[in-house]
């Protein structure tokens, strides 16, 4: 019997799969709960017990768990397709806006370098996993690759460039932000005090639906390639490839984000996504809030930690939801047992931060993408 062997690395072509999105689930079951009445004040999920976060998203989507991470036709899941119920009426998120506000919080720009590194950047109720994804990991590897600059104290000047091509456009915005009836924010936010992520979605979103509206109607945000993404918002060339067609992805990751080791963080931007579906899963395989199917991730980095007696690679990853109801407990195997040593303030599954063995990274994830030097 012949052994299987994977064929050599090949970078893909720039034209790589561009339907890759998943709404975050949290933000959206408290926009759809808003609506219908059912809570008057923002859901502390962090405070809930993992069955209890997983009874309120059943409550407000009307779904089984184990389906709404799927995007299945059978299952239904509001967290995929477009963001419209029918001709031109908005979906939850959308609807959840009630105005335009300059909410209380800090407007410098993206991020500290001293602060967080990206790490506080959560997405909300759009679509847009990719570009959370990208700019969280552009922020972990050098916060200088994001290009903003202060116009005033009002406005902040976004630098993109659209996909395969070598010309750069400005966007700029003020500060007011999309808000619910509650005051808090819809979309994407910093889970500290500064609105950075809030700002340069805002950006983005003007850069892609090509408007010069201070009010970006983000809902409408579609599925999108997380490579280019990266490309979009760094500014630089990028390269990916697809997991099936890598013999080691361990060693391709410390590689290509140049980690200077086993164990080490990237220092190159570095995102990765998953299979489209189920169908890809080896049996007994399913997707939960930490490990999504059609979603994007950022990749931090790598390290080598002892399982029983066996020294394992792990892939280390953060879920820009920057939430989950996955614990220590409940996470998946090959996925508990990794804890890098080198990872800043302790490392929580609850924040959506992760690393996974590389023998399990492929079964899951189908393709990861890194910002060339």
């Amino acid at each position: 019997m012949k052994m299987k062997i994977k064929p050599p690395e090949k970078e893909q072509s720039p034209e790589a799969r561009s339907n890759i999105g998943v709404r975050n689930p949290f933000p959206l079951a408290e926009a759809i709960l808003l609506q219908k009445g059912k809570i008057k004040e923002p859901i502390d999920w962090t405070a809930l017990s993992a069955e209890q976060a997983r009874k309120l998203l059943e409550k407000a989507f009307k779904i089984p768990y184990d389906h709404l991470f799927d995007p299945n036709p059978e299952y239904k899941s509001p967290l995929y397709g477009e963001p419209k119920v029918g001709s031109g009426v908005p979906g939850p998120c959308g609807a959840a806006v009630v105005g335009w506000e300059t909410v209380s919080a800090d407007y410098p720009p993206p991020p500290p370098a001293s602060g967080t590194n990206g790490l506080d950047a959560q997405q909300g109720c759009a679509l847009d996993c990719y570009f959370i994804a990208a700019i969280t990991s552009l922020a972990w590897t050098s916060t200088s690759s994001l290009s903003c600059t202060r116009v005033d104290e009002n406005r902040r000047r976004y630098r993109f460039r659209t996909d395969g091509s070598a010309v750069s456009s400005n966007r700029e915005t003020t500060r007011p932000l999309a808000v619910n009836s509650m005051g808090t924010l819809v979309y994407a936010k910093s889970s500290g005090s500064n609105v950075w992520p809030s700002l340069y979605e805002k950006a983005y979103a003007k850069f892609i639906l090509d408007t010069t509206s201070d009010e970006p109607p983000i809902d409408t945000l579609l599925e999108h390639n997380p490579r280019a993404a990266l490309w979009e918002v760094c500014n630089y060339n990028t390269g990916s490839l697809n997991t099936a067609d890598v013999a080691d992805e361990f060693a391709t990751i410390r590689t290509r984000g140049n980690t200077g080791g086993s164990n080490g963080k990237t220092a190159r931007a570095m995102v990765a996504w998953t299979y489209h579906d189920s169908g890809h899963l080896p049996a007994g395989y399913s997707w939960d809030s930490l490990i999504v199917a059609n979603h994007a991730y950022s990749i931090l980095g790598v390290t080598q930690v002892t399982i029983g007696e066996i020294s394992n690679n792990c892939i280390v990853l953060r879920n820009p939801f920057g939430l989950s109801d996955i614990t220590a407990a409940t996470a998946k195997t090959g996925v508990r047992e990794c804890t890098p040593t080198w990872y800043p303030g302790g490392f929580y599954f609850i924040n959506g931060n992760f690393a996974i063995t590389a023998a399990e990274f492929p079964k899951y994830f189908e393709g990861f993408a890194w910002r060339n030097p």
